[in-house]
């Protein structure tokens, strides 16, 4: 009996360990996952994937923020509301019954303008990992932010750990993965497709996932995935009318470890826009910053919502100054290199970014 007594003992702790992940970003941040839902649940797996690059032991006195994933009853005692579905108090915020798509969450955010541990608490349908790994990443954003760092929405390269890095920063789908990816191709290594880390003049990787489809899988990543896996994920595209995306998710840091890197100095700083022909203009760090400001909102748009309405009853909460305290950071944080605006041709095929690529070598803008 007391055998078996152990056996359930050490069953239950082995369960209890998988329904909790913690991270570190390069010892800039760290946090802990809790999936409180179901055992059968893939949403923790999910979060894994995102993340797996980031694992790290860490401890109770480490940890910047707390994710819980599950249902929760949210605490709406004293709360002002707006709109019936947020509910607000000066460090707390709730918003019940959103949706995107096929995606419905509930989402509870408490403590971030105290001085213990952020906890954010989310309640989604399978469909809503995207934005659980979309808070997560805010709330990264939010804690580097406070300590002079700041999360670029950006893919960065370099030639070599520690040497020259540059970054090119764009909305979504405007071609940071692919021209990356192409450089990596002629021996520079990978920093970060989506985000990056800057401070001080210097990127640090935030090592993510790729996400993969049709249009920017280059020659290196059509290597290590069969073109035909593809296929299902470009037909549920088509067949819903661009409606869903299902993205291959790859690990780039695995499977290609001698390709990456974690840190580098600022020497170049582009802008990625889409236009009729391929062009390149130098730009001052102010158009160069306030433009960032801009995609970085649109990025995080569902969090940005949040701060906007909390903020309409809260003005001189940290979350209030988020946007004010990123561009400040961001104007300190690039240092001494220079910013330029490329415009692609509209055609998003692999052979405009080669040309790009080439142009930025023969320009020197890239050595």
């Amino acid at each position: 009996m007391r055998a078996r007594a152990l056996q359930v003992k050490e069953f239950s702790r082995r369960l209890q360990k998988q329904r909790e992940l913690t991270y570190s970003i390069l010892d800039f941040v760290s946090f802990r996952v809790i999936n409180t839902q179901s055992f059968l649940s893939n949403l923790l797996e999910d979060v894994g994937v995102e993340y797996e690059n980031m694992r790290k032991r860490i401890s109770d006195k480490e940890c910047d923020f707390l994710v819980y994933i599950g249902n929760f009853q949210p605490n709406l005692e004293d709360c002002y509301i707006m709109e019936d579905r947020y509910f607000l108090r000066r460090d707390y915020f709730f918003c019940r019954n959103e949706a995107y798509k096929l995606a419905r969450w509930n989402v509870e955010i408490s403590s971030f303008d105290g001085l213990t541990p952020i906890v954010l608490r989310i309640e989604t349908n399978p469909f809503g990992s995207m934005f659980i790994t979309s808070l997560i990443n805010y709330l990264v954003s939010f804690e580097l932010n406070e300590n002079g760092c700041s999360l670029v929405h950006a893919s960065a390269i370099c030639k070599e750990e520690g040497e020259d890095g540059y970054i090119f920063a764009s909305v979504s789908g405007g071609g940071k993965t692919l021209l990356a990816l192409n450089f990596v191709e002629e021996g520079f290594k990978l920093l970060g497709d989506n985000f990056v880390n800057v401070r001080n003049g210097e990127i640090f990787g935030f090592h993510t996932p790729l996400n993969i489809f049709t249009y920017n899988l280059s020659s290196l990543i059509r290597k290590k995935i069969k073109k035909r896996s593809l296929v299902p994920k470009y037909l549920i595209y088509r067949l819903t009318g661009g409606y869903w995306k299902p993205f291959i998710k790859l690990n780039f840091r695995k499977l290609f470890p001698k390709l990456s890197a974690n840190k580098s100095k600022i020497s170049k700083a582009f802008l990625l826009v889409r236009g009729q022909k391929f062009k390149i203009r130098n730009i001052t760090e102010t158009e160069f910053v306030d433009r960032l400001l801009i995609a970085q909102q649109i990025e995080f748009n569902v969090p940005s919502r949040y701060i906007s309405a909390h903020s309409i009853f809260f003005p001189q909460s940290k979350l209030a100054f988020f946007w004010e305290k990123f561009k400040k950071n961001l104007l300190e944080n690039f240092g001494n290199c220079t910013f330029h605006e490329i415009t692609i041709p509209n055609h998003y095929i692999r052979d405009e970014f080669q040309i790009v690529q080439r142009r930025l070598v023969e320009s020197g803008l890239l050595e």
